[in-house]
């Protein structure tokens, strides 16, 4: 059998005190799958853990599996909080077991922790009789031991090692058996005192008789049941079959949990099995879907329409293991197994199509935009000739409306000459043409005002799939004006004809002259528009420049000045052109001096590197930058220009041109990725690349004494968790303004982690790094002093060195190791003292008050003392009921002091306060014992409540007494939208909701409680 280690950590969380454990392996992965982590955890938890051995090579290697779960083994050991102990140094095992596991618990409680974790190896005895000692000894551990001290032990019986009798006994003297990924409650267990009985062995005879004799009456049954479940499987097969092999993917879903897949999913989802299996299924949603609905609100209700017998199908957007988002079509049912209600989620990805549709959609729209704002006027007609599209040109050149063509015929916009010409709605026509694609027309239509239009006209015809004539598209140009122009040239040819003759012998007598001064005139006239265009198409191109560009003759006179100059200096063309005297340096620096464009022309050869940031001269070009602080009213900005002289044709210096781009933004751009990347965007500070150059600059330089200090925030990730990222960022600000104002300008400090800070100090002595430490807690009582709200507690270390013996990277790792074992030592009071704050700012809200707290205190004490539940279990009752709500903190005022009922979506965010309490708690020594309790307390007796759906005795003892006390209270006080209820009717809600929200045996037992109190 495989087992993955992971998967038992979260079932050894919720082990509780005076638990009794046994674990039955073959294998060395099962052993280590399950020994790891019931040791790991209670590390984590603040426990105190003890491994029992004969073989001291095996602390060797638990040692090594502990730091391959990342845990600091040596350091845990120098604490005392992990220890190893051999089982040879007891003179007698049986008696002395017992003996160490008291003094032990005994010492673990007196050291500070909140109870003793142990486990070990279970020896094999030499004899039957030692066997029958070992296994008294476990039922003397339940009787003696585990009833009264805060003890959890896992006791490890290796299958290979002993008879599988023995087993079989052991699994008898324990309450709790760790199997493959559970903890299971032990339904072979037989108490202390009927194990210890000298007549056990006869009544276990006589239980076996009585059960063979009821079991000969049940072998009939089970042959029948046999056959029925043949047939059974016979049909899952051929299921499963059509469910492995579907080309969609499918998930099966029990009490909003994923228990099975196909492979299909797998590949769709882009994740393992077991990556998959137990997850919830919004973990493979993202938070909004593209409609701008929350995915949980979305997909909630579509499950409840299943619920209620409608079979859902919808779209829906999911994530895959990678995190990209991808687009499906689901369809989701219900169905039962075994009487277990389950949904069936039927999962397409339909990514490409929703691609294909996006691509259609947009591929349409362009080709309309084009067709609407084309030049030509564009027509499609149908089989029969009608008008099915018009663009807007088409309309415009006939003068109707695009809504007055659409329908008609193309032959009523004609005339009945051109009606008859090769009509392009004759589908013979049209299937002659078919291979040459189009065909171009002369035509003349007829406006809507009677007027003509000449037109050259291109059709295209269009088909069906089965090459059938659907229609046609045709492109029209309008050549009227032309027409005009041909009919009236043509009569003023006729004109010309007639004088020519007239003209002919005059003409004759001036044409030898004429042709000489027509020769000249025509060379003058061609070179004057040559260089008339060629000056003109010179200015639009300097003109229309985005860089602002001036151009000066070779008297440094302005000839060209470009609008985006004018825009950047404020200085007009009409002022600007003819100006000398260095007028365009005047424009940037309110006075004569050169410039690149000075430069260009090498009408200065003075220092580049006084006027100019950067400056270059590749060929005739030349080109630099500068801060000029007169630009934008005295703002100043950074300019950078390019300047280059002009000749002309015999090479010649004619003249010259500079253009200038502003790039103040590319500069401050620059400047601030600059800043980035050495400072933490969130306090300012150095980040963690700069801290690690300047250790390298110190390990390099002539700095040989140096000191470094490791600083930590306390708690931040209960704060994050409980009060949001937003308050945990203010806490991390104040610590960075208190560590900073601790020290000397000349000191680094540096956010270089999440919560961690570090200080490189160069020239450092032990004395100034203890004093300077001193100066960080001062910071940090002051703050709590002003803002006792939101406590702060920051743990650090140091370390410094005098010589070049010990590197930088050695001294910080000095320092950090410190400043972890200072942590560890704080880290609890820090949480506590977090989780009180919490509480103080749930009464400041007032929601909970003392006497709130103090009634539902005394209700659970009377409840469990009625059922004679112990003391100890009492005082924890009491624990709960003063903090059942703390999760609340975590829930905004408008929905948690609402006056009126609440809405969907603010009953699910409500519900979110179980969650939240939880990890509070579980975070917190104080309330560790209680956090399973805190997330089950709001289960209802019939599994409608929430978050889990427990039901019946699913739901803890502790969680069902409060339930009561707290629903009693609640109806019996004032709230600010109604008044308190009587007692006689909150006990007769009580009594109606037995069976539904409350245990009816507890209910019965509070309503007999009240009435004799009464």
């Amino acid at each position: 059998m495989f087992f993955n280690p992971a998967d038992i950590k979260k079932p050894l969380c919720h082990i509780k005190p005076h638990a009794h454990n046994c674990l039955i392996y073959k294998t060395p992965e099962e052993w280590r799958a399950a020994v790891i982590p019931f040791l790991s955890m209670g590390l984590f938890q603040g426990e105190k853990c003890l491994y029992i051995t004969d073989d001291p090579s095996t602390a060797g290697q638990v040692r090594q599996y502990l730091l391959e779960e990342k845990v600091d083994v040596a350091a845990a050991e120098r604490s005392g909080q992990l220890d190893f102990f051999i089982r040879e140094s007891l003179n007698d095992p049986a008696a002395g077991i017992i003996n160490l596991l008291i003094n032990e618990t005994k010492k673990a409680i007196a050291e500070g922790y909140p109870l003793l974790r142990v486990t070990g190896e279970m020896i094999i005895p030499k004899s039957r009789l030692g066997f029958e000692n070992l296994l008294e000894q476990e039922a003397r551990l339940n009787r003696d031991f585990f009833s009264e001290y805060p003890c959890v032990a896992l006791c490890q019986y290796n299958r290979n090692k002993f008879a599988p009798e023995i087993i079989i006994e052991a699994l008898k003297t324990h309450p709790f058996l760790v199997k493959g990924s559970r903890v299971h409650r032990n339904s072979y267990y037989v108490p202390p005192e009927e194990y210890l009985d000298p007549k056990r062995k006869d009544n276990e005879v006589d239980n076996l008789l009585e059960s063979l004799e009821q079991g000969n009456n049940k072998q009939r049954e089970i042959t029948e049941r046999k056959l029925v479940e043949e047939a059974l499987r016979e049909s899952e097969k051929k299921y499963r079959v059509l469910y492995e092999q579907a080309n969609d993917a499918i998930f099966l879903i029990k009490k909003g949990i994923i228990i099975d897949c196909n492979p299909k999913a797998l590949n769709v989802f882009g994740c393992r099995r077991d990556e998959i299996i137990g997850k919830n299924p919004f973990d493979y949603a993202p938070s909004t879907q593209p409609c701008g609905t929350k995915s949980r609100i979305k997909a909630i209700g579509k499950i409840k329409a299943v619920l209620r017998g409608k079979q859902q199908f919808f779209e829906f957007q999911h994530c895959r293991q990678d995190g990209a988002t991808f687009m499906t079509e689901v369809s989701l049912s219900k169905f039962r197994i075994n009487n277990e209600r389950m949904l069936q989620a039927i999962i397409r990805d339909i990514t490409a199509r929703k691609h294909a549709e996006e691509a259609l959609q947009e591929s349409e729209k362009r080709y309309r935009q084009i067709v609407e704002t084309a030049y030509e006027g564009i027509w499609v007609i149908d089989a029969a000739g009608k008008t099915t599209f018009a663009n807007k040109r088409m309309a415009e050149m006939l003068g109707y409306t695009v809504e007055e063509m659409v329908g008609q015929p193309l032959s009523a916009f004609m005339y009945e000459e051109y009606r008859s010409i090769d009509s392009i709605t004759d589908t013979s026509s049209m299937q002659k043409i078919k291979k040459v694609f189009y065909r171009q027309y002369d035509y003349q239509y007829r406006r809507k005002d009677g007027t003509e239009l000449h037109v050259i006209m291109s059709v295209s015809p269009l088909f069906n799939n089965d090459e059938s004539y659907a229609g046609a598209l045709g492109m029209v140009t309008d050549i009227t004006e032309r027409k005009l122009a041909e009919v009236e040239l043509k009569k003023s040819n006729t004109a010309l004809a007639t004088a020519n003759e007239e003209l002919i012998a005059i003409n004759e007598e001036l044409l030898s002259i004429e042709e000489e001064l027509k020769q000249q005139f025509e060379k003058l006239q061609a070179s004057e528009r040559a260089l008339a265009s060629a000056n003109q198409r010179l200015q639009d191109i300097i003109e229309f420049l985005p860089d602002a560009t001036f151009v000066i003759d070779n008297d440094k006179k302005v000839i060209a000045w470009n609008r985006a100059i004018e825009k950047m200096t404020g200085a007009p063309k009409e002022e600007m052109l003819g100006n000398g005297d260095s007028a365009y340096a005047v424009s940037f620096y309110g006075k004569p001096r050169p410039i690149l464009i000075d430069f260009a022309i090498k009408t200065h050869n003075g220092n580049t590197a006084v006027q100019y940031d950067s400056f270059k001269k590749e060929g005739h070009f030349v080109h630099g930058s500068a801060f000029v602080q007169r630009m934008y009213g005295g703002k100043g900005a950074y300019l950078w220009g390019i300047a280059a002289p002009l000749f002309d044709r015999e090479g010649n210096l004619a003249g010259a041109i500079e253009s200038i781009r502003d790039i103040t933004e590319q500069r401050q751009l620059e400047n601030r990725l600059k800043y980035l990347g050495m400072h933490d965007s969130l306090t300012g500070l150095h980040n963690r690349a700069y801290f690690e150059e300047e250790m390298r600059r110190l390990e390099d330089g002539r700095n040989i004494s140096a000191g470094i200090i490791v600083c930590d925030v306390d708690g931040l990730k209960l704060v994050n968790d409980t009060l949001g990222h937003d308050t945990g960022d203010l806490l991390l600000i104040a610590a960075a303004g208190i560590i900073k104002d601790s020290f000397r300008e000349s000191d680094m400090v540096a956010r270089i982690g999440g919560d961690e800070f570090a200080v490189l100090l160069p020239n450092n002595e032990i004395k100034i790094m203890e004093s300077a430490c001193k100066r960080i807690q001062e910071g940090v009582i002051r703050h709590n002093a002003v803002k006792p709200e939101l406590p702060l507690s920051i743990s650090a270390g140091f370390a410094a060195r005098n010589d070049g013996s010990i590197s930088m990277s050695d001294l910080f790792r000095e320092a950090d190791n410190k400043m972890y074992r200072v942590k560890l030592h704080r880290n609890q009071s820090a949480r506590s003292a977090i989780v009180q704050t919490l509480m103080k700012a749930l009464e400041a809200r007032d929601f909970i008050t003392e006497e709130h707290a103090e009634r539902i205190q005394g209700l659970v004490s009377g409840l469990a003392a009625a059922i004679d539940l112990s003391e100890r279990s009492i005082t924890d009752l009491r624990l709960l009921a003063q903090f059942h709500d703390i999760g609340k903190i975590g829930i905004p005022d408008s929905i948690l002091l609402k006056p009126g009922s609440l809405t969907s979506e603010e009953f699910i965010e409500m519900q979110q306060h179980c969650e939240i309490g939880h990890r509070i708690a579980i975070l917190s020594p104080d309330l560790f014992p209680i956090a399973d309790w805190i997330l089950k307390h709001h289960e209802w007796w019939n599994g409608h409540g929430y978050p889990l759906g427990l039901k019946g005795e699913e739901i803890p003892l502790e969680c069902r007494i409060l339930a009561i006390a707290d629903a009693f209270d609640a109806m019996t006080s004032d709230r600010p939208y109604r008044k308190a209820m009587p007692h006689g009717e909150a006990l007769a809600e009580l009594k109606k909701c037995a069976g539904i929200q409350f245990d009816p045996y507890l209910v019965g037992k509070f309503i007999q409680l009240h009435n004799n109190n009464q």
